[in-house]
């Protein structure tokens, strides 16, 4: 072995063995969860810093550690003969995504909850599997029921988000297969990025690139939960192989332009924004594109691109005026906002100049460490050259950006940059194209020579210290966040308690630091569930003994709380015998606008 080998493996084997160590002056990088919606926490710029300086050694030592060995050769091999078999090669890759995401929301999550938007998700599902897009509401005592995105009025409950996505969901319940619902739109992703990545560069970039997003920390994180993401990142993926085939002949192909549109419209349902920035941004392509073509024909086919997300906005309109009573009263608007008369489409839109900032810098920093796993790979993305159709891939990203900007916060961090998730495959077809282009160049790259060898070496040595540093640090995180959500259910089973009837103030306070997802699940459109989760009068303790006694005298009474990072279950009477603790209990979360 030669002294830059040894001294590489010394160098890679060092910067993993200090992040360890340096770990124990932080916690183990632990990042508080629940709080920051709208920065980040110091904890987590901590571990971005370390990450990046000890992460970013240990590339460059093991990088120079497998440069020339076998391993890297036999790994080029092997990408040149999997793109020869793109389709085969990215069925497989996606049955791992399909595999790995689902198996680390049962082992790792427990299929827990770690944000609230998620319970309500899959309260929407339950109703759409009425026939509704609202749910009957109890009537009266409403302050009851109160539960965390989810309007109540004396006549309809419903939860606050699109259906685009509950819908999926609610196909996933009535086959008996939700918890694969998310990890199969995740498993998508990967033929579908190279479907576009072949049509924008070549089969060997969009091998690379598959091979990234396959082993994207991101994608496993966001993939094991029930965020809309993943989804929309189907929508737009696919939406774009489809635009970029129909545009391929001299004159565009009405179908194809049609599956465009109707993925783009699909998109819209699930997350509006940055749903209508997608579209927008395919027809901005479009015109660009049109070339020589004569306006009459570009004109038809914006058009039959267009139609679809148009049926779509009617559609979003629709579900408000059956929800709101106002086609431009959003459930947005109801939840944030219910005594604003005005267009209540817009809530939750716009910010002041440090939150603009933030949102940008925030998703910035994660999505430099969250994309591979590894610092530094983003800065390839900047030597991408040479792929037809590249424009329509900048155009997506730059609309994704935009909506950090028209919709700002830093957000919900546990999985990732949450709200950079839909260009997720794109970014990592781009860190691709530069990573191929650059082993293409032989240019000299410090004391070596750029090959694909050395280009193997690099991605070999960042799937190690995603592996070894990054993943376990944020895998330990995601599992405090679900252990702290799955606390109130397993001490309700250990108690064998059923057709119960549960006070609480929130099961996971904000101030705790432990989750983002501070209640308990919604309850069931009919309000039947076996365990019925209602929010405590704080004020007027003994009115939740007369409500309990007059609405449900049938069901034994307890009340629920997390004490010291305990959880604590008590029977209601004995509880409300001596009460301190309701009143000196730490109030609930102040609901915000955004959603992940």
């Amino acid at each position: 072995m030669s002294l830059a080998r040894v001294l590489g493996l010394l160098l890679g084997l060092l910067a993993i063995l200090g992040y360890a160590d340096v770990g124990r002056y932080y916690g183990g990088f632990r990042v508080p969860q629940g709080y920051g919606m709208n920065f980040l926490l110091p904890e987590e710029l901590a571990h971005i810093a370390l990450f990046s300086v000890l992460g970013l050694a240990a590339v460059v030592g093991l990088s120079a550690a497998l440069a020339g060995t076998d391993l890297t050769a036999w790994c080029v091999q092997a990408v040149r003969g999997a793109s020869r078999h793109g389709v085969a090669m990215s069925a497989v890759l996606g049955a791992f995504v399909l595999l790995s995401t689902f198996g680390f929301a049962r082992y790792v999550l427990g299929h827990a909850a770690i944000t609230d938007d998620e319970h309500v998700y899959r309260f929407i599902a339950q109703t759409l599997r009425h026939g509704s897009v609202t749910a009957p509401s109890p009537g009266v005592d409403l302050e009851f029921f109160r539960e965390q995105f989810v309007v109540l009025t004396p006549f309809v409950r419903y939860g606050k988000y699109p259906l685009g996505h509950p819908l999926l969901l609610a196909a996933g319940q009535a086959l008996g297969v939700e918890a694969f619902v998310v990890p199969l739109a995740s498993a998508l992703l990967v033929p579908a990025l190279f479907w576009v990545g072949s049509a924008t560069f070549d089969r060997t970039t969009a091998t690379v690139a598959t091979l990234l997003l396959a082993s994207s920390p991101q994608l496993l994180a966001t993939g094991a939960t029930l965020f809309s993401q993943p989804a929309a990142a189907a929508c737009l993926i696919g939406a774009m192989g489809c635009l970029l085939r129909a545009m391929r002949g001299e004159r565009p192909s009405p179908p194809w332009l049609a599956g465009a549109g109707a993925l783009l419209g699909y998109g819209v349902l699930v997350r509006p924004l940055p749903g209508v920035l997608f579209a927008l941004a395919a027809l901005w392509w479009m015109a660009a594109a049109g070339g020589s073509r004569e306006l009459r024909v570009r004109l038809r086919a914006a058009a039959v691109l267009a139609a679809p997300v148009v049926a779509a906005g009617i559609v979003l309109l629709l579900v408000n005026r059956a929800q709101t009573g106002g086609l431009l009263s959003s459930g947005y608007q109801a939840f944030h906002a219910p005594n604003d008369v005005g267009v209540g489409v817009g809530t939750g839109v716009g910010g002041d100049l440090g939150l603009e900032v933030m949102s940008v810098v925030a998703s910035l920093l994660r999505v430099s460490v969250w994309l591979t796993g590894w610092p530094g790979a983003l800065l390839f993305l900047f030597l991408a050259r040479g792929g037809r159709a590249r424009g329509l891939v900048w155009a997506m990203i730059a609309a994704e950006w935009l909506y950090r900007l028209v919709s700002p916060k830093a957000g919900v961090g546990g999985a990732g940059p949450l709200y950079l998730f839909e260009v997720l495959p794109l970014l990592c077809l781009l860190v691709a194209g530069g990573l191929v282009q650059l082993a293409r160049t032989r240019r000299p790259v410090g004391p070596w020579t750029a090959s694909p060898s050395l280009m193997a070496a690099l991605v070999l040595a960042g799937a190690v210290v995603n592996l070894c540093m990054f993943l376990p640090v944020k895998a330990l995180d995601l599992r405090r966040m679900a252990e702290a959500q799955l606390l109130p259910g397993r001490l309700i089973r250990e108690r064998g308690l059923g057709h119960a009837l549960v006070f609480h103030n929130g099961v996971v306070p904000p101030s705790s630091g432990l989750s983002w997802a501070y209640f308990p699940p919604c309850n069931s459109p009919a309000l039947d569930d076996d365990v019925l989760w209602v929010r405590v009068d704080r004020a007027d303790p003994g009115r939740n003994l007369a409500f309990w006694k007059q609405r449900f005298p049938e069901r034994s009474a307890w009340y629920y709380r997390l004490e010291g990072g305990k959880p604590l279950l008590q029977d209601l009477e004995s509880f409300l015998e001596r009460p301190a603790s309701l009143v000196t209990s730490p109030p609930g979360p102040t609901a915000t606008a955004g959603r992940p």
